[in-house]
């Protein structure tokens, strides 16, 4: 099987390097079962099918059934390494663990990249790169799995998890309606 190419961002807050890395496989096996956590703010359910990251995620099973990866490169910025302060990291590893029984420490903060779609502004796919496989590992529909700011006119605004939440928490439509999609595969052990 050919490998997937796929490029890695380095230090993007700095003077950032980008590098082309080579992977045996992508897979969405794992993550396709949502998860809302009114403590947390997050919710990962969307209102309908029709959600447009949504039909991009089945669009991406299906890319990916075909052998496919080049919705990587296309709808993508590049791999994006976290460094997030403490709580930030610390937020986005209890989202992972908590709801999808993942077992991520800090130290594996270094194998996890976030995937930031280029046309849709708050989706968001963190994947673990595991033996040169890469897994998604959290889908993030509406940008709740970090707190960050936003840049309008140059200027930094505020963004409050809670407000953010509070406009999709009464979703119900479960990604896990997607998982049919996804061929008999062996599940990853996180260690």
């Amino acid at each position: 099987m050919p490998k997937i190419s796929v490029t890695a961002r380095k230090n993007r807050f700095g003077n950032y390097t980008d590098e082309t890395h080579e992977y045996e496989n992508f897979t969405f096996e794992g993550s396709l079962k949502s998860f809302q956590d009114d403590l947390l703010f997050f919710t990962n359910f969307v209102k309908t099918k029709n959600n447009q990251s949504y039909l991009l995620v089945e669009k991406y099973l299906k890319d990916c059934n075909q052998k496919n990866f080049s919705f990587l490169k296309k709808d993508f910025s590049p791999l994006l390494d976290i460094k997030y302060t403490e709580p930030a990291a610390k937020r986005l590893l209890e989202i992972m663990n908590k709801g999808y029984n993942h077992n991520f420490k800090p130290k594996d903060l270094q194998q996890i990249f976030e995937l930031k779609h280029k046309n849709q502004e708050k989706f968001r796919i963190f994947i673990f790169n595991h033996h040169q496989m890469l897994q998604v590992i959290l889908i993030d529909f509406f940008h709740l799995g970090i707190n960050a700011d936003k840049i309008i006119n140059g200027h930094r605004k505020k963004i409050h998890l809670k407000d953010a939440y509070n406009k999709v928490k009464d979703n119900h439509f479960d990604l896990q309606e997607l998982s049919y999609l996804i061929p008999n595969q062996s599940m990853i052990e996180y260690q």
